[in-house]
């Protein structure tokens, strides 16, 4: 992505079980397993409550979300 806000959202927040993270700019991600994708579903129910930061970088552009789990 060159010059391209990075642009996410993700839902439900505040979350106990599942977040899914879409993304609305990006014509595709690619996670460190290397699965390509443009949504991404991420289990959050062992984490510990509190709140989370989610962020996410390109070679341009970092963006980070606050995330709070119960």
């Amino acid at each position: 992505m060159s010059d391209q806000a990075l642009s996410f959202s993700a839902f439900p927040n505040p979350t106990s079980g599942h977040l899914y993270v879409k993304f609305d700019s990006a014509k595709e991600f690619k996670s460190h397993s290397g699965m390509n994708k443009l949504d991404l579903d991420l289990h959050a129910a062992g984490a510990a409550p509190g709140y989370y930061v989610l962020v996410f970088k390109t070679q341009d552009n970092r963006d980070q979300l606050k995330i709070l789990v119960r």
